[in-house]
């Protein structure tokens, strides 16, 4: 990864509408994740973060499509490329497809209201429209993609049950989409050595590391729901000898905190100890807004730079 993302400390986001108070709030972060609008929106989103002194990375999922409309979740179906809202609608023949011929959601069954399906990464256009899509974010001059999402299921039966043939019969799923993220990443790259791929597996999978710049690592000690620390002070330890390996070896790993509802004094309380252990680990931070109105504001500005070694315990 480039010296700015392994340098990283603290990030931000949001999936709204991207108004004067949005930016306000989010003033002092160094990274910030903007979904994606389209090209004349987006690239000027993209250049007032920049003006504000932040870098923009955009998420998008290769994996979590729609294959039924929902009113009021299709907020990107203007958009031409979008692949989440009309890829499976207009290709059914994409979806994966279990043994038994069922298609699978990445998520539970009740997200959004069951309307996601997987697609099959190694099924005939599919790894072409994920690259048209790329490219034409970084045509709005992001610096680098957040690929959500990267838990896909390993096999797909489409070929044998005839639902579609697959591109490579000698490769299964989840090798298909860590090849079309080495497409996408070399496009990144060709934008410039500076630019990334960050990918968000949601846990501690080791399978795609060498695909990208960086990793995704949500639920970093608080889910949201669990009243307090969902992980022990051992798993957090557990945790940064995890990545360790691939911190050492030019890595950056970017952590969510979801804060439960607790008074603010508790909330602020919980911040302190997510951020300061994400950096003790050299971890990037954010908590996604669930610390708001704590006092816990300042951390977005706050720099300790990296840690001076690995994280150990010590009586």
């Amino acid at each position: 990864a480039p010296d700015w993302l392994r340098s990283l400390e603290t990030f931000s986001g949001d999936y709204a509408t991207w108004t004067d108070e949005t930016f306000a709030r989010r003033r002092g972060f160094d990274l910030l994740l903007l979904h994606y609008l389209d090209r004349d929106r987006y690239r000027g989103i993209v250049e007032r973060a920049h003006t504000q002194g932040a870098r923009v990375l955009a998420p998008m999922s290769l994996h979590t499509w729609r294959w039924r409309p929902v009113p009021g979740l299709d907020q990107r179906r203007e958009n031409p490329l979008w692949l989440e809202e009309w890829a499976l609608l207009t290709h059914p023949e994409w979806a994966l497809a279990l043994r038994q011929g069922q298609t699978v959601s990445p998520f539970t069954t009740g997200y959004q209201e069951g309307s996601t399906r997987q697609p099959c990464l190694n099924a005939p256009g599919v790894a072409q429209a994920a690259r048209a899509l790329a490219r034409e974010i970084l045509d709005a001059g992001v610096d680098g993609l957040f690929i959500d999402n990267v838990n896909p299921a390993p096999v797909c039966y489409g070929d044998r049950l005839g639902r579609h043939p697959h591109v490579d019969p000698t490769a299964d799923n989840a090798l298909a989409l860590k090849r079309l993220i080495a497409e996408i990443r070399k496009d990144v790259k060709a934008r410039g050595a500076d630019k990334v791929v960050v990918i968000n597996p949601g846990g501690p999978a080791r399978s795609f590391w060498e695909a990208a710049d960086g990793y995704g690592l949500e639920s970093y000690l608080f889910e949201g729901r669990h009243p307090g620390p969902h992980l022990s002070f051992r798993q957090m330890l557990a945790t940064a000898r995890h990545y360790g390996d691939y911190l050492s070896a030019g890595g950056a790993v970017l952590v969510f905190s979801y804060l439960p509802p607790a008074p603010p004094a508790i909330r602020k309380e919980w911040a302190f100890y997510a951020a300061g252990a994400a950096r003790l680990s050299g971890f990037a931070w954010t908590d996604w807004d669930s610390a708001d109105g704590s006092g816990a504001e300042p951390l977005a500005r706050l720099r300790l730079g990296l840690p001076l070694s690995p994280m150990e315990e010590r009586e």
